[in-house]
C-alpha cells in the first residue's frame, strides 16, 4: 500500500503541480491556501499572502520564503484565489488583478511571462474569480463565465446566467443563478461527474437545481445543496470521498446529509463546515493538515477536525486556513515555507494563529 501511495502521489503532483484549491463556498473567498502560499484579506480590505516565492506569485520579484505575511494590498481587495504559480484577486469596484507565472496567458494573455507586482487584467464588471491549473475563469456582473489560458486574452465560454466558478486540475464548475450546474474539461476520475471518464471541451448540465455552493481541486468536484447536504466526486485513491474507502466517484454521491455550510478541497484531502462551528475532514493528512498525527496513511472516513468556533475555511496542499467566528485566523498543518508559522516548525497538528481576533471579516453562509 505505501509503495501504490508513492506512485500515486508522483503521478498526482505532476497534474497537481499548478492545481487551484476549492475556494470558499460563500459570496467572500477571502482566505486561499495553495502548494506553499496563504492569502488572506483582512476585514478592512488590506490584502496579505505569505510563503514561497518562486514565480512571482506573491507580488515580489525575488523567489524568497516571505513571511510574516507581505502586505500586498492596502484595501479595496474582495476574494482571492490562488494556485502554485499564479493568484488571481478580484477588488471592490470588480476589477480582477493577477501576479505570478503567465506563461500559457493565464494572467490576460500578451507576452510577458511572469508578473511580480499585482497588475490589473480587466478593468471592472467581474463578480468571481477561479484560479485553474494554467487557466483563469471569471464570471462577469452579466452572468458570462469567461477563460484566460491564452496570449490571445479572455474568451467566453458560458453566455449568461452564471453565479460563481471553480476550478480543479483541468476542470471547471460553474454554478448557475437557478441552482443547477455546469462542467468541463479533464475527466479522467470522473470529476465532471457525469457519470463516464471521458474529458469534454464543452460544458453540459450535470445537476439540474438545488445547488447554493460548489467547490473543486485536484480531481475533484464538491457540491452543496440547499438542504445542506454535501455532494463529491471524482478521485478517491486518498479517502477524500470519505467513503471508508479508496474507490472514485464518476457522479456526485451524498457524503454528509445535512448541517454543512461551507465545503473546501486540497490536495488529495477534503474539508467541510457544520453550522455548528466545527470543521470535518478526509484524505491525506501527510503534512497534518487534518489536525491529526495520523500521517502514516490517508484518512477514509471524516474524522473532526477542529471542534467549534471555525466561521470560514481553505484547504491547500498541506495544510489547511481558517477564520474564527472572533475573528482570528489560524493555521494547521505543513508550514516549511512559512505558509502561517516559522518555517523551522515545518509541520504540525495543533492549531497556529496567524491574526489575532478582529483581524478578519466574519462570513455568512448560505
Amino acid at each position: 500500500m505505501a509503495s501504490l501511495l508513492k506512485l500515486a502521489s508522483r503521478l498526482l503532483l505532476l497534474a497537481l503541480a499548478a492545481a487551484p484549491l476549492a475556494r470558499a463556498a460563500t459570496s467572500d473567498h477571502l482566505i486561499s491556501a495553495s502548494e506553499n502560499d496563504s492569502y488572506y484579506i483582512k476585514a478592512n480590505g488590506g490584502f496579505f499572502g505569505r510563503g514561497y516565492n518562486h514565480d512571482g506569485q506573491l507580488g515580489w520579484d525575488s523567489a524568497i520564503i516571505i513571511w510574516p505575511a507581505r502586505h500586498i494590498e492596502a484595501g479595496g481587495v474582495a476574494s482571492v484565489s490562488a494556485n502554485s504559480w499564479f493568484t488571481v484577486f478580484l477588488k471592490t469596484d470588480g476589477s480582477l488583478w493577477g501576479m505570478g507565472n503567465n506563461a500559457s496567458g493565464q494572467l490576460g494573455g500578451g507576452s510577458t511571462p511572469k508578473f511580480f507586482r499585482a497588475t490589473k487584467i480587466i478593468d471592472n464588471g467581474v463578480t468571481a474569480i477561479a484560479a485553474g491549473l494554467d487557466t483563469t475563469y471569471f464570471v462577469k456582473v452579466d452572468g458570462s463565465v469567461w477563460q484566460m489560458a491564452s496570449r490571445l486574452g479572455p474568451s467566453k465560454i458560458l453566455a449568461g446566467g452564471a453565479k460563481d466558478v471553480a476550478a480543479g486540475a483541468g476542470h471547471v464548475v460553474i454554478l448557475m443563478q437557478d441552482g443547477s450546474v455546469y462542467t468541463g474539461g479533464s475527466n479522467n476520475y470522473g470529476q465532471l461527474g457525469d457519470g463516464t471518464t471521458t474529458t469534454r471541451t464543452a460544458l453540459a448540465k450535470i445537476i439540474n437545481s438545488g445547488v447554493i455552493a460548489i467547490a473543486a481541486g485536484g480531481m475533484n468536484s464538491a457540491f452543496l445543496f440547499s438542504d445542506h447536504s454535501l455532494w463529491l466526486c471524482g478521485y478517491g485513491f486518498f479517502g477524500q470521498l470519505g467513503l471508508g474507502n479508496n474507490t472514485n466517484q464518476h457522479r456526485p454521491v451524498k457524503v454528509v446529509p445535512a448541517n454543512v455550510v461551507q465545503v473546501a478541497l486540497g490536495y488529495g484531502y477534503t474539508l467541510f463546515l457544520k453550522n455548528d462551528g466545527s470543521v470535518w475532514g478526509s484524505g491525506m493528512n501527510s503534512g497534518y493538515q487534518l489536525a491529526s498525527t495520523n500521517a502514516s496513511k490517508p484518512i477514509t472516513s471524516f474524522i473532526e477536525v477542529i471542534p467549534s468556533g471555525v466561521n470560514a475555511i481553505a484547504a491547500g496542499y498541506n495544510h489547511t486556513l481558517f477564520i474564527k467566528t472572533d475573528g482570528s485566523l489560524w493555521g494547521v498543518g505543513r508550514s516549511s515555507a512559512g505558509e502561517f508559522t516559522d518555517p523551522n516548525v515545518q509541520r504540525t497538528h495543533i492549531p497556529v494563529e496567524i491574526e489575532p481576533p478582529g483581524s478578519m471579516k466574519v462570513v455568512t453562509h448560505p
